[in-house]
């Protein structure tokens, strides 16, 4: 009886002994290892057993890294997008990743918690990795990755037709909504092994505006350019046909819906072709001469219609916007400023004629008009200066008057007589001067008062008087007179001379001489000569 007594309690003892054993053995090693991860738990395969909070940490913030350079493919039915898992905004929650480690084996009932100590030195247990989407990181990625695909949706719209505005119908776009990006990754409950795919559909997208919205402002629009606009342009009262506005209105969204806007190239266009008059002219900078030196009068801005912002303030206008519509002037610059003529070289005088007449007569008041009325003319380098472009027919409303001229050999009268005389002196001018001529005609009858065979007749529209600038500088073409002479200075850098070399003469008729005058014309940097006739 003893001895089966001490067998049951052999039988009994053995057991339990080995329980307090097992509960003495892991009671000590929870003592000795403190807050740690279980023996062999792994996260995302990594083996983070026997780790305690800080080397937890460190295991999980290179599991973060690994999982921010992920390839991550979206698929859509219009074709496949590549990124990474960082930049698209899946990352790895670190603290809930590393809680749950931590609280394998020790979130289950305490009686069992020996025993499952016992079984992980059996196997690994694995803990599940916690992942968390940045939502605004997703938009701004899938923002930019979606370009390829995404089809913009048409705004409703407006249109000029048959002289009035009508609609034009929106449309929907398509494209990826970044909410289904965020959920699809939401969804992902293990860490990826190689490229992460999900997949999403795309969206409809509806255009910011209806068609409605378009229909009333094109309907704003008719109306408010139904009639005349008043404007005030710099000041002065103007009208303006506001339906010649209606080609230029387009549609742009605006905080309130859409609104209408005015093209604002065309809208300058029309308005400076409309009010030509308003604003004052710019006055061109000129050359003078004056005590003998060249003297350079800066001009002046002007202004004209219309400042860019009118288009701005027409728009309003013609959206039926209340109130009066003042329009402001732009300031134009002279087309030949100060620095212009600075850069010509126009420095001092290079050439000159002076020829005679008898004071008192009605040819001497054309001659002295047609001075005045090319004296600052200025010739640019490569340019051609034409006597008759300059001066126009000569009429009495230009205050010509009329005198004597020659016509097929034969003296005759008409207003104008006499310029023939300021065109002679001009071509002698630029004939020492070395400037070329594309156009020039010597008189009938032999007039003593000019050099023999160095003379242009003059008549509108021809024969002209054409010199070309063949210098790199500007020339200035200043006439003077006194009761009985007229004379031209040509004022420039010095760069070339002409001098009469050479003259012959050929009678071939009783009546009739055929003269050739030979020029040589002198380079002055150079030295080189070249002989023309």
């Amino acid at each position: 009886m003893d001895r089966l007594r001490l067998t049951a309690l052999a039988a009994v003892g053995v057991p339990v002994a080995l329980i307090l054993l097992v509960v003495v053995a892991w009671a000590v090693d929870l003592a000795v290892g403190g807050r740690q991860v279980a023996r062999n738990v792994e996260v995302a395969g990594r083996d983070v057993g026997g780790l305690d909070e800080a080397g937890l940490e460190a295991a999980l913030g290179e599991l973060a890294t690994d999982l921010g350079t992920t390839p991550v493919e979206i698929v859509t039915p219009d074709g496949a997008l590549s990124t990474t898992a960082g930049t698209l905004g899946l990352v790895l929650d670190e603290q809930a990743t590393a809680a749950t480690a931590l609280d394998v084996g020790h979130d289950e009932p305490l009686v069992l918690r020996p025993f499952l100590w016992v079984g992980s030195f059996l196997g690994s247990t694995a803990s599940p990795a916690s992942f968390a989407v940045d939502e605004p990181m997703v938009a701004s990625t899938v923002a930019a990755l979606e370009v390829p695909i995404r089809a913009e949706p048409a705004e409703p719209s407006i249109a000029f037709e048959e002289g009035n505005i009508v609609t034009t119908p929106g449309a929907n776009g398509k494209g990826l909504d970044p909410r289904d990006v965020a959920a699809a990754l939401s969804r992902v409950d293990e860490a990826p092994e190689g490229t992460l795919t999900i997949e999403v559909d795309l969206v409809s997208i509806p255009p910011r505006f209806t068609d409605a919205d378009a229909q009333a402002l094109a309907d704003r629009v008719n109306a408010a350019t139904a009639q005349p606009l008043a404007v005030d342009i710099g000041g002065e009262a103007h009208e303006l046909d506001a339906t010649t506005l209606r080609p230029f209105v387009t549609a742009v969204p605006g905080p309130e819906g859409l609104g209408a806007s005015l093209q604002p190239e065309g809208v300058l266009e029309l308005l400076a072709a409309t009010f030509p008059e308003a604003g004052t002219p710019p006055q061109d900078a000129a050359v003078r001469v004056s005590g003998g030196g060249v003297v350079i009068d800066p001009g002046q801005a002007g202004t004209v219609c219309c400042d860019p912002s009118a288009a701005a303030v027409l728009a309003a206008a013609v959206d039926g916007a209340p109130g009066p519509v003042a329009l402001q002037l732009a300031t134009k610059e002279p087309a030949r400023n100060a620095d212009y003529f600075s850069s010509l070289g126009i420095v001092e005088r290079v050439a000159g004629f002076t020829t005679n007449h008898a004071p008192g007569q009605p040819r001497v008041d054309n001659i002295h008009r047609m001075a005045d009325m090319v004296r600052g003319s200025v010739v640019a380098p490569g340019e051609t200066f034409s006597l008759n472009a300059a001066t126009g027919p000569r009429t009495l409303a230009k205050g010509f008057v009329a005198a004597p001229i020659i016509l097929d050999a034969s003296y005759a009268e008409d207003v104008g007589g006499g310029v023939s005389q300021f065109s002679t002196t001009l071509f002698n001018a630029a004939f020492f001067g070395g400037l070329e001529f594309y156009e020039y005609m010597a008189h009938g009858i032999y007039i003593s008062r000019y050099p023999y065979a160095r003379e242009a007749t003059l008549s509108f529209p021809s024969p002209d008087l054409k010199i070309h600038n063949n210098t790199p500088y500007g020339i200035l073409i200043w006439p003077s007179y006194t009761d009985t002479s007229i004379s031209v200075e040509l004022y420039s850098t010095p760069y070339v001379v002409g001098d009469q070399t050479g003259q012959t003469v050929e009678q071939y008729d009783v009546a009739c001489k055929h003269v050739t005058t030979q020029r040589t014309r002198t380079w002055l940097g150079t030295g080189a000569t070249e002989v023309d006739s």
